[in-house]
């Protein structure tokens, strides 16, 4: 289990401008929010592999960060520009995994979030699927099942 300060350190570490925008949140509020996002983009991961996906899949596989950002906006409510700032998306292919980063090539408070969409693996069916998207249970953050990707690493 991660402390809360080894949380804080680790947000204020990596992330400084999200901790800077979000002063007024305590850690665990910040936390709670993020694991909130990751939860939901990692439900859309598996509505996008269920039947009646498929606008879902093609925002995904086409990797253009505006068009994933107002997708992700239009089919959860989150307004990922909001939360972060400015900042750039892609997508990766091979991962399960999510990663964020502050970039200094631009200016500070730039971040660069590399999202996974992987292959839908043989392994997970529909049914489980079907029932990691209709969780509602706020103290599950991540599936049950290994092979639907987490969209962070908490």
């Amino acid at each position: 289990m991660v402390s809360d300060n080894q949380r804080k350190r680790i947000f204020h570490q990596f992330l400084p401008a999200l901790a800077e925008k979000y002063k007024d949140r305590t850690v665990e509020q910040h936390f709670k929010r993020l694991k909130q996002i990751s939860k939901a983009l990692s439900q859309l991961i598996a509505r996008s592999w269920l039947p009646g996906g498929e606008s879902i899949k093609h925002a995904f596989n086409h990797n253009d960060s505006k068009k994933i950002i107002e997708m992700i906006h239009k089919e959860t409510g989150i307004n990922l520009e909001e939360e972060f700032g400015e900042f750039e998306l892609t997508v990766d292919w091979g991962t399960f995994l999510a990663r964020a980063e502050q970039l200094f090539l631009y200016k500070e408070d730039y971040l660069l979030f590399t999202f996974p969409y992987p292959p839908r693996s043989s392994e997970v069916t529909d049914e489980q699927l079907t029932n990691w998207v209709n969780n509602d249970n706020p103290d599950q953050e991540v599936p049950n099942h290994p092979y639907i990707p987490l969209t962070s690493g908490t």
